[in-house]
C-alpha cells in the first residue's frame, strides 16, 4: 500500500511539473509575442530578435501553430529588412509547418502573406500563381472574406500587367457581389477608376471617384480618401487641366500630411 501511495505521489509530481512547464512556456510564448507586435514597425531587428525567441520556446514546448507563426513573423520582417533571401526561407518554413500539422487555416493566411509579398517584389506571375492556391483554400474554408480580398489581388495583377479588359472584369464581377467588408469595396471601387483611367474612360472613372471619396469619409477610411483624390488628379492631369490637378493634388498632399503617411506623401509628390 505504502508502494502505490508513493507511485501515486510520484505521478502526481510529475503531472505538476508537466503541467507547470507548459503554463510557464505558454507564459513566455505571450510575451514574446506581445513584444514582437510592440517592435514590429518601430524596431523590426528587435522584433526578429523576439521572434527568434519565440521560435525556440515554440520548439521546446512542441507547439507547431507557435512555431509557424513564429517563421512567418520572420519572414515578415526580413522582407521589411530587405533580406529577400530570408524572406523566402521562413515563408516556406511556415507554409510547410502548417500543411505537416494539418492546420489549413493558418496555411491559408501564410501563403496570403507569402503571396502578397511576392506582388510587393512585382514579381507578379508567381504571385498570381499562390494566390489560386490560396483561392481554392478558400473555397473549401468558405472564408468568404479572404475569397473577395484574393480576387481583388488578383484583378490587381492583370491590371499591374496591362491586361486592363480582364481587370475591368474581375472588378465588375466582384462590384457586383457587394461585399460587406468596407476596404474590400472601396478597393474594388479604386481598381476600377485605375482601369477606366487606362482605358481612356474619365467619365467612367469619375463616377467612382465621387462614390468612393464619399464612402471613405463616413468610414473615416483617410487613406482611401487620399487615393481616390490623387486618381481624380490624374484625371485632370490627362485632360490637361493642369492648373485644377495641382489644386487637387496640393489637397491630396495636405491630407496626406495632416495624417502623417509618409507613404502616401512620397507616392504624390512622385
Amino acid at each position: 500500500m505504502k508502494i502505490l501511495n508513493f507511485k501515486f505521489k510520484s505521478v502526481c509530481s510529475l503531472t505538476f511539473i508537466l503541467l507547470w512547464n507548459f503554463s510557464f512556456a505558454q507564459g513566455r510564448i505571450e510575451i514574446y509575442n506581445d513584444s514582437i507586435r510592440t517592435f514590429l514597425y518601430s524596431n523590426p531587428n528587435k522584433a526578429k530578435h523576439f521572434s527568434h525567441k519565440l521560435l525556440r520556446s515554440a520548439k521546446a514546448g512542441e507547439l507547431p501553430d507557435e512555431e509557424a507563426k513564429a517563421y512567418c513573423f520572420l519572414a515578415d520582417l526580413s522582407g521589411a529588412l530587405m533580406q529577400k533571401d530570408s524572406a523566402f526561407y521562413y515563408f516556406d518554413k511556415a507554409i510547410q509547418k502548417t500543411i505537416n500539422s494539418g492546420n489549413q487555416k493558418l496555411e491559408l493566411v501564410f501563403k496570403i502573406n507569402k503571396a502578397s509579398y511576392l506582388f510587393n517584389q512585382f514579381d507578379f506571375e508567381t504571385a498570381l500563381s499562390l494566390y489560386d492556391e490560396c483561392l481554392q483554400l478558400s473555397n473549401i474554408q468558405k472564408n468568404e472574406e479572404a475569397i473577395d480580398y484574393i480576387l481583388i489581388k488578383k484583378a490587381s495583377i492583370n491590371y499591374e500587367l496591362e491586361r486592363y479588359a480582364d481587370a475591368l472584369k474581375d472588378y465588375k464581377a466582384l462590384l457586383t457581389k457587394n461585399s460587406p467588408n468596407k476596404i474590400n469595396s472601396l478597393n474594388i471601387k479604386l481598381g476600377l477608376v485605375k482601369v477606366y483611367s487606362k482605358l481612356n474612360l474619365p467619365d467612367s472613372a469619375n463616377i467612382y471617384i465621387k462614390s468612393g471619396i464619399s464612402e471613405s469619409k463616413i468610414s473615416n477610411l483617410n487613406e482611401h480618401e487620399i487615393h481616390f483624390m490623387t486618381q481624380l488628379g490624374i484625371i485632370y492631369m490627362d485632360k490637361k487641366n493642369y492648373i485644377i490637378a495641382k489644386s487637387t493634388f496640393d489637397s491630396a498632399l495636405n491630407y496626406a500630411v495632416k495624417i502623417q503617411n509618409t507613404n502616401l506623401i512620397t507616392e504624390i509628390k512622385i
